[in-house]
């Protein structure tokens, strides 16, 4: 399935083998039902909120939004385009590395405040 989004890029849904390839770059991340998703540990639950307002600035900016969970000192964060019938795109795979970069900066910024 393709789609065109706002910005007239076509996105299209990856293959099982692309997803596979793309995923080996992205530590932890977990192909499931048509999405990727990652639970990220915190040290307590406010430091957890904290990051979780960080991504909700990353999706903004990026005009892709997964779906957040918070736990107690976990977030898990799911990424699906729904322009593609809810599967996974090459939108998913830069949103997560980008989280990636995120929540390493994120930490080095947390640790340095202790």
């Amino acid at each position: 399935m393709e789609s065109n989004n706002h910005k007239n890029k076509v996105i299209k849904e990856l293959s099982q083998d692309e997803i596979s390839q793309t995923m080996l770059n992205l530590k932890d991340w977990k192909y499931k039902n048509g999405s990727i998703e990652k639970t990220f540990s915190f040290s307590d639950y406010l430091q957890g909120v904290k990051f979780v307002n960080q991504c909700a600035n990353l999706a903004e900016q990026k005009q892709h939004h997964p779906e957040i969970i918070i736990l107690y000192k976990e977030i898990r964060i799911i990424y699906t385009t729904h322009d593609v019938g809810n599967k996974v795109s090459m939108k998913d795979i830069e949103s997560a590395t980008d989280l990636e970069i995120l929540y390493g900066k994120f930490l080095l910024d947390q640790n340095g405040k202790r």
